[in-house]
Formats: C-alpha cells, structure tokens, sequence
C-alpha cells in the first residue's frame, strides 16, 4: 500500500501536467480574423466552383437541345 500511493500520486501528477500542455494557446483577434478570413475564402470558392458548374450544365444542357431543335427541324424539311 505505502508504494501504490506514490505511484498513483506521480501518475496523477503527470497526467495533470501533460493535459495543461496539450492545452491550445489563446487566439488574438489577428489570428481570429485570419482564420475567419481563411474559412470564409474557402467556402466562397466552394460556391463558386458550385455555381459555375451548374452554369456550365445547364449550358450544356441548353446547347444540346438547340442542336437537337435545328437537327429534327433541319431533317424533317422537305428536299
């Protein structure tokens, strides 16, 4: 019993130590700001490429069915 309490005690006392040190430093409104600034660019590019991808289909799709219109009309007249 007299060496268990040690032992418990030094393991507590360095589980207590390595967990203040695993501890995040505060941010400062620079680092905040940056970081805002970083996720905010990176969302706004993801919604950009969304869009433009959406355009770009939708163009495709448009294209395509403008291509079908003037092919049908184009076979279907008389020669």
């Amino acid at each position: 019993m007299k060496k268990t309490l040690p032992l418990l005690l030094g393991g507590f006392l360095m589980v207590l130590a390595n967990t203040g040190c695993m501890q995040d430093k505060a941010m400062d409104d620079k680092d905040i700001n940056q970081k805002a600034d970083s996720m905010y660019n990176a969302r706004k590019g993801r919604v950009i490429d969304s869009m433009k991808n959406d355009c770009d289909s939708n163009m495709s799709a448009w294209i395509q069915m403008k291509a079908d219109s003037i092919y049908n009309a184009e076979s279907t007249m008389p020669k």
